[in-house]
């Protein structure tokens, strides 16, 4: 039986955020080069998170999931393994830069997985939906959370949904409209529609 706790107290309901990085960070680069700032972003989350009359949402935790190559990979791919070298040599410094930052922000926690180069020289995330489905599965079972906040856009998270709101918590949509699958957006209680635009005139994307 999952224990199933109240909210923190009456009139207000626990959240938790999980952000698909790779899925958050690809579709601002498409359009700026500036830095997230994530406290802001959290606190942007988290005013979308109410529901009926509730005082206010209360943000427990934010969860940050990526995938993290690894130079070993390289070696893999024979005839283009000097350039895959350099280019996961690349992506690691400009990666840690980033979880570095996200770590020393209040109230966030950074969750690997697994960045596999490919021969095309790009990256595929391994074991990253793993790991956020594991989290927020077995946080609502332990009743840490009443609403969550999943930024994401992968029809792959449909059954996550399903199973999450199942358990007893409601589920807010938070992606891109311009890169998210209608099954996902279906699937959740509340939706919200981000944009670069709308991030950046919030602040939360400021540029360099």
């Amino acid at each position: 039986m999952p224990i199933m706790s109240g909210a923190s107290f009456p009139g207000t309901h626990k959240v938790m955020l999980f952000i698909d990085g790779h899925y958050l960070a690809k579709n601002i680069s498409e359009k700026t080069d500036g830095d997230i700032n994530y406290d802001k972003l959290a606190k942007y989350l988290n005013t979308y998170a109410r529901f009926d009359n509730h005082i206010g949402p209360i943000m427990i935790r934010a969860y940050y999931y990526d995938g993290k190559p690894d130079v070993r990979d390289a070696e893999n791919l024979d005839e283009k393994k000097q350039e895959a070298k350099e280019k996961i040599e690349n992506t690691l410094k400009i990666q840690d830069d980033e979880l570095t930052k996200i770590r020393n922000t209040d109230l966030f926690d950074v969750r690997l997985g697994h960045a596999v180069i490919t021969k095309n020289l790009e990256f595929r995330q391994k074991g990253v939906d793993l790991l956020l489905g594991i989290d927020m599965i077995s946080k609502a079972y332990e009743g840490q959370y009443d609403v969550a906040v999943l930024v994401a856009g992968d029809s792959d998270f449909i059954e996550l949904v399903q199973a999450v709101k199942h358990i007893g918590p409601r589920v807010i949509g938070a992606y891109f409209d311009h890169n998210v699958r209608k099954e996902l957006t279906d699937s959740f209680d509340k939706r919200f529609e981000l944009s670069v635009e709308n991030l950046i005139a919030n602040k939360i994307i400021e540029k360099k």
